[in-house]
C-alpha cells in the first residue's frame, strides 16, 4: 500500500494536531472497539481515549486489560530529539493518567515519527505502574486497512470532502430541487427543530443553559430557607441537592461541548450515565408542606427543575445516539423545502449531502444512488464511502453531517426501500458523525420503510402561520396584496400556495398588485401547468411542451372516461408515451418531480398516479373535455348520462364530480364556449350559475349578471357569494361594475346590497333580502365531494 501523504492531510480543515488525534482514534475504534468500551471525553486528562478490553481474542491482550492512547502530533522532522519541553508535556499526561483513570494498565504514546533512541531509553524508562508501548505512522498504516480503507481514503486520499467542495456539492443538488426551495420563505418547523438536535447544533441546545440556571437559582433559595430545618430533614434535602447539581454538570459539559463544536465524545464514547432524578413527591417534600415550612416552595420547584433536567440529559442522549430519521408528510408540505434547508450550510458547520430517491432506478442499490457525489472528479462508488467521507468531514468540522434522501417515494420501485434502509441501519453504527434523514410521502411510509426505523417525524403544513407564510412569500415574489381579498382557503396549503404565486410573478422583476391576480382555479392552474411543461423541457429536452400537454389531455380524459381519481401504473405509461423511456427520462417521473402527479400504492406491490389534488384533477379534466369537443361541448354537457356524472347517487356519480364542474364554468367562457349554467340540464343550471359569479371580468358577461339578479331569492343565504361579489365588481371593467352602459353595483357588503344588471342600457335591481326564502341544497351540492386537501373549492 502507499505511504500515507502527510503534505495532503497537512492542508486539511482544521488543525492538523487534532486531525491527528481524530484519525488515531477512528483507526482504533475500526480495529479494537467492538473487543471492549471504548471510551472517549472530551479533554480529558491524561490519555485522549481508552479501551477497556472485555471480549476475548482481542490483538491488543486478554479481557482486564485496559489501553489508554496520548496522540502527539510534533512538527518536528524525522530523527531529531523531542526536547525537554515535549518530555515534560509527557510525563504530565502519564501522571494524570495514573491519577483519573487508575484501571488503565497499557500507555500508548502516538507520534507520527518514531522517537531517537535516546529518546526510547528515556521513555522506557519512565516511573509508572502502566506497561508503556509506543506508536507512529507505521502502526497506524498497518490499522488502516480492510474496513479501515476508507478511513484512510477520507484523509489521504480521493475521499477528502472539504468545506468547499460540500458546498459546491449542494448548490448543484439544490438547484436540482429548483421552485421546490426557495430560502426566503422557509418556515422551521417542529421536525427541522428535532432534527437540528439530532444534529447536535448549538442553537438547537440553547435551553441546556436555561436548565443550569434554574437549578442553580432554586437551590440557591432552597439554602437561604433551610437554615432552620431539623438534621433529618436537612439531609434528605441535601442528597436532592446533591442530585441537582450532578446532572447541572452534566448539561453543563454537554453544553460547552456542543457549544465548542466538540460533539464527538457525546455520540457513544461516554461512560457518563444521567443521575437518577428525585421522584415528584418525595417523603421529605410532604413533611415540609405538613410543617408550612418557608424550604416547602423551592424544594418544589428545584425537584421540578431536576427532573426537568435529567429528562433533558436523557434526551440529549437520544437524539446523539440517532442516525437514521425519518420526515414523513403530505404532497406539497416542504420536504424538498427542509431537505435542501438541513443539508445548507450554517454558521456553525459545512454543507451535508442531498441526494434525491427518484434517482434510483428499479434494480439499483444505495450505491448507485451514492454516484450522485463526486469526491476527486470522479462518482462515488458505494454508499460507504459516503458516509466515511462525510463523517471525517464532520469530526474535522466539529460537529455531526446530515445525508438527506429526499422523496423516497418518488423512486421507479419505492418497494425496493426496506431491505436497502436495514441494511443501512446497520452500516451507520460505524459512522456515527453521520445523521441520514429520508423524506417519503406519508401515504408511501409503510411500503419504503422498515418496522424497525422508530425516528418518524411529521409535516403539517403551515397550521396556525399561514398569515406568517402568506406575508413571506408575497414577500419574496413581490406581491402587494392591498386591500385585495385572498383565496385563504387555497393559500392555506403549502403547494397551493407556492402555486398562486409562482403564477402571479414568477420572474419577480417587478411588484404586482393581488388585485390583479387570477381569482379562479383555472387562471392559477392553468399558468402553473404551462409553467411547468417549460420547465420539463428544460431539464429533459426529449420532452417537447406540447408533449406535455397532450399528456395532461390524455390522462384528464382517462379520468373522465374511467370515473376515477387515478390511474393504474400501466395505463399512465402508456397514456405518457413513457413505455420505452428510462425512468429518470419519463414524463411521469418529470411530472412527480414539478409537483403535478402523485404515485400512490395500490395495496399489491404496484402503484397508481393522481394529480396533487383533486381542484387540479377537475382543471385537467374540464381542459381536456373542452379540447376534445370544443364549441360543442354543450350537446355533451346537456346529455342524460352526463348530467348523472354530476348530480346521480355517490356510488354512481364521478369522484371528482364537484371539481370538474367547478373548473367547467371557468374553462368554457375562456376557450370561447358558451357557460356551463347555458349548457348544462336544468338539475345543475343554479349551480352553474354560482360558479360563474367566481369568474374574473373577462370572462363573465352581462347575461349572467341577468341571470344572478333574477335568481336573488335562491341566492339569500350565500354570504361567501355576497363577499365574492362584492370583491369583483370592484375590478376595472367587471361586468357588475357601475358604467353608463352596463348598470350599477353598489359598495355596501351588507346583505340588503342592491346590484344593477344590464343588457345595452336595461337595469335591474336586485336586493338580498334576509327575508327571502333561502335556497334549498345549494351548500349541500357543491360540497358534495369532499376535498381530501381539507378546503372547499373557491374562487
Amino acid at each position: 500500500m502507499t505511504p500515507l501523504d502527510w503534505d495532503k492531510f497537512t492542508t486539511l480543515p482544521g488543525s492538523p494536531r487534532d486531525n491527528f488525534e481524530l484519525l488515531c482514534r477512528g483507526a482504533v475504534t475500526h480495529a479494537y472497539a467492538r473487543y471492549g468500551k471504548f471510551i472517549a471525553l472530551a479533554q480529558q486528562p491524561g490519555v485522549e481515549f481508552h479501551l477497556d478490553i472485555d471480549q476475548p481474542d482481542c490483538p491488543l491482550g486478554q479481557p482486564g486489560r485496559c489501553f489508554g492512547w496520548q496522540t502527539k502530533w510534533w512538527d518536528i522532522p524525522s530523527g531529531r530529539a523531542i526536547g525537554v519541553g515535549r518530555r515534560s508535556d509527557v510525563e504530565d499526561s502519564l501522571r494524570k493518567t495514573e491519577k483519573h483513570f487508575p484501571g488503565i494498565s497499557d500507555f500508548v504514546l502516538w507520534t507520527r515519527h518514531p522517537l531517537t533512541a535516546g529518546d526510547q531509553t528515556w521513555f522506557y524508562g519512565l516511573s509508572t505502574t502502566m506497561k508503556l508501548h509506543l506508536a507512529t505512522e507505521v502502526e497506524l498504516g498497518h490499522l488502516l486497512v480492510g474496513d479501515a480503507v476508507l478511513l484512510r481514503e477520507s484523509y489521504f486520499g480521493s475521499l477528502v470532502l472539504t468545506p468547499e467542495r460540500l458546498a459546491e456539492q449542494h448548490a448543484r443538488a439544490a438547484a436540482e430541487a429548483g421552485e421546490r426551495w426557495i430560502p426566503e420563505v422557509h418556515q422551521a418547523s417542529a421536525a427541522e427543530h428535532r432534527l437540528r438536535r439530532m444534529l447536535a447544533e448549538p442553537d438547537a441546545w440553547d435551553d441546556l443553559g436555561d436548565t443550569n440556571r434554574n437549578i442553580a437559582r432554586f437551590e440557591a433559595a432552597l439554602d437561604d430557607a433551610g437554615t432552620t430545618l431539623p438534621a433529618p430533614l436537612a439531609e434528605q434535602t441535601a442528597e436532592i441537592t446533591a442530585a441537582g447539581r450532578d446532572v447541572a454538570e452534566l448539561l453543563h459539559e454537554a453544553h460547552q461541548q456542543i457549544s465548542n463544536s466538540q460533539p464527538s465524545p457525546l455520540l457513544g464514547t461516554t461512560d457518563r450515565t444521567v443521575p437518577q432524578a428525585p421522584t415528584a413527591q418525595p417523603a421529605v417534600l410532604r413533611q415540609l408542606r405538613a410543617l408550612r415550612h418557608a424550604a416547602t416552595l423551592p424544594l418544589t420547584n428545584l425537584i421540578a427543575h431536576i427532573r426537568d433536567a435529567a429528562a433533558l440529559a436523557r434526551h440529549i442522549t437520544d437524539h446523539l445516539s440517532t442516525r437514521l430519521a425519518v420526515v414523513t408528510g403530505d404532497a406539497g408540505f416542504g420536504k424538498t423545502q427542509l431537505s435542501a434547508t438541513l443539508t445548507a450550510a450554517t454558521a456553525a458547520r459545512p454543507a451535508g449531502v442531498l441526494l434525491y430517491g427518484r434517482r434510483l432506478s428499479a434494480r439499483q442499490t444505495l450505491d448507485d444512488l451514492a454516484g450522485q457525489v463526486t469526491a476527486a472528479g470522479k462518482p462515488l462508488a458505494s454508499f460507504e464511502e459516503l458516509l466515511a467521507a462525510v463523517d471525517a468531514a464532520a469530526q474535522r468540522a466539529g460537529c455531526r453531517l446530515p445525508i438527506v434522501i429526499d422523496g423516497l417515494n418518488e423512486a421507479e420501485t419505492p418497494t425496493l426501500w426496506p431491505p436497502l434502509v436495514r441494511s443501512l441501519q446497520v452500516t451507520l453504527k460505524q459512522y456515527p458523525s453521520v445523521l441520514v434523514v429520508c423524506t417519503v410521502r406519508e401515504a408511501f411510509l409503510d411500503e419504503t420503510i422498515p418496522t424497525e426505523v422508530t425516528d418518524i417525524l411529521e409535516l403539517d403544513g403551515f397550521d396556525e402561520d399561514l398569515d406568517e407564510s402568506i406575508t413571506r412569500y408575497f414577500a419574496h415574489y413581490k406581491i402587494e396584496p392591498g386591500g385585495a381579498d385572498l383565496p385563504r382557503e387555497l393559500l392555506s396549503h403549502p403547494l397551493t400556495l407556492k402555486i398562486y404565486c409562482a403564477t402571479a410573478n414568477r420572474d419577480r422583476k417587478q411588484p404586482v398588485s393581488a388585485a390583479g391576480l387570477p381569482s379562479s382555479l383555472t387562471g392559477i392552474f392553468r399558468e402553473y401547468l404551462t409553467s411547468a411543461a417549460h420547465r420539463v423541457y428544460e431539464l429533459t429536452p426529449s420532452i417537447h411542451p406540447n408533449d406535455v400537454n397532450q399528456a395532461l389531455d390524455a390522462l384528464g380524459n382517462a379520468l373522465w372516461e374511467d370515473r376515477a381519481r387515478d390511474l393504474p401504473d400501466t395505463q399512465a405509461k402508456q397514456l405518457c408515451q413513457d413505455t420505452h423511456r428510462r425512468w429518470q427520462e419519463s414524463l411521469l417521473a418529470a411530472l412527480e418531480n414539478e409537483g403535478v402527479l402523485l404515485r400512490h400504492p395500490d395495496g399489491a406491490g404496484g402503484a397508481t398516479w393522481s394529480f396533487v389534488h383533486d381542484l387540479m384533477a377537475g382543471h385537467v379534466i374540464a381542459t381536456s373535455l373542452v379540447h376534445a369537443h370544443g364549441r360543442g361541448i354543450a350537446r355533451l354537457l346537456g346529455e342524460d348520462t352526463t348530467t348523472a356524472r354530476f348530480n346521480d347517487t355517490p356510488d354512481e356519480r364521478h369522484p371528482l364530480a364537484a371539481d370538474i364542474f367547478q373548473a367547467l364554468a371557468s374553462a368554457m367562457p375562456r376557450a370561447g364556449a358558451t357557460q356551463l349554467w347555458q349548457a348544462v340540464a336544468e338539475p345543475l343550471r343554479l349551480r352553474a350559475l354560482l360558479h360563474a359569479a367566481r369568474l374574473e371580468a373577462a370572462h363573465l358577461d352581462s347575461i349572467t349578471v341577468e341571470a344572478l339578479a333574477s335568481h336573488s331569492d335562491e341566492l339569500r343565504g350565500r354570504d361567501d357569494l355576497l363577499q365574492r361579489l362584492h370583491s369583483t365588481r370592484a375590478a376595472p371593467g367587471h361586468p357588475s361594475t357601475h358604467t353608463s352602459s352596463t348598470g350599477s353595483c353598489a359598495t355596501d357588503p351588507s346583505p340588503t346590497a342592491t346590484c344593477a344588471g344590464a343588457s345595452g342600457s336595461a337595469q335591474t335591481a336586485v336586493s338580498f333580502s334576509p327575508t327571502r326564502p333561502p335556497w334549498p341544497h345549494a351548500g349541500e351540492s357543491i360540497r358534495t365531494v369532499r376535498n381530501p386537501t381539507g378546503y372547499e373549492p373557491g374562487g
